[in-house]
């Protein structure tokens, strides 16, 4: 992992697997704004997709679709299905294709990507091997250490200022 550069005319694609960061602090916690601005670090942000599985039967992850909207982030739900509420289908497959194309496609510098998820070790790979930087973030209880050691840049969104005062 090296360290991070502060050019301001470098250009970041945002790539955010939501159920991963819905999971590790709870449902509408995230101020997503807030976290999309602290990863930038003052960079231009050329794209933000966030990935979900829709539930229709889900007043909350609707509202949050409807809000990160508004902050022209792009859903993205995958085609498939899972009974399941706690899994989700086709998600990291989508997310890793995405990033993998926008690596090989688009003018950006830098790709981010906020999930903890082991698995996107070969994301990483194919993202250094097209001359772009790859950066992760993740909250610490859900990060995998070997993406940590792969990755040109890693943040702990434990330390960043993104979680919403919760009412008691």
């Amino acid at each position: 992992m090296t360290a991070i550069t502060q050019n301001k005319n470098e250009k970041v694609e945002i790539f955010i697997d939501l159920m991963n960061v819905e999971t590790s602090v709870g449902r509408d916690i995230v101020d997503y704004n807030c976290l999309v601005k602290c990863l930038a670090k003052g960079r231009q942000i050329t794209v933000i997709r966030a990935y979900d599985q829709i539930k229709e039967s889900n007043p909350e992850q609707k509202r949050l679709h409807a809000d990160l909207k508004r902050e022209k982030v792009r859903i993205i739900v995958p085609r498939g299905s899972c009974g399941n509420s706690t899994k989700q289908i086709g998600v990291d497959v989508q997310l890793a294709t995405d990033v993998v194309t926008s690596a090989l496609r688009s003018s950006c510098d830098t790709i981010i990507i906020v999930s903890g998820d082991g698995d996107f070790i070969p994301v990483i790979d194919s993202v250094k091997a097209s001359g772009k930087k790859i950066e992760f973030a993740a909250f610490s209880g859900f990060a995998n250490m070997s993406l940590i050691d792969e990755t040109d840049y890693f943040t702990y969104l434990d330390d960043l200022p993104i979680c919403k005062e919760v009412e008691a």
